[in-house]
This record gives C-alpha cells, sequence and structure tokens, in this order.
C-alpha cells in the first residue's frame, strides 16, 4: 500500500519537476537543452528515491515497534 502511493507521488513529482524545467531552460542550444534535462530529472528520481527508501525505513521500524508492543 505505501509503496503503491509512493509510486504515484514519484511519478506526479517528476511529471511537475520536468514541466518547470522546461519552462525554465532556454532553448537556443537545442542538445543541451535536452541534457540539461536529463540530468536534472535523474536528480529527481535519485533523490525521490532515497525519500522513498527512507521512508519505507521508517514505516518498517513502526511495524516492528507495533509488533514488539502487542507481543510485550
Amino acid at each position: 500500500m505505501l509503496l503503491l502511493h509512493m509510486k504515484r507521488y514519484l511519478k506526479k513529482f517528476i511529471s511537475v519537476v520536468f514541466v518547470e524545467l522546461s519552462n525554465s531552460l532556454p532553448r537556443k542550444n537545442n542538445k543541451f537543452f535536452k541534457a540539461e534535462i536529463k540530468r536534472r530529472k535523474q536528480e529527481v528520481i535519485d533523490t525521490s528515491q532515497k525519500e522513498i527508501r527512507y521512508l519505507i525505513f521508517l514505516h518498517d521500524i513502526e511495524i516492528q515497534e507495533l509488533s514488539l508492543s502487542i507481543y510485550s
């Protein structure tokens, strides 16, 4: 459930960032424009994946704490 929610969030976030990048970069040099968008998009994906891994880690800790409190 959490993973599905995070995937949706990631897709929406990437699409919003992509639109903002497209609007913010100058279009004079088309090769530079495409390379810069690809680089920034990858940065966003990497950062988002790290955030998702951290949230999953926190979720796992909460589950462990709940199971410990139940069995205590």
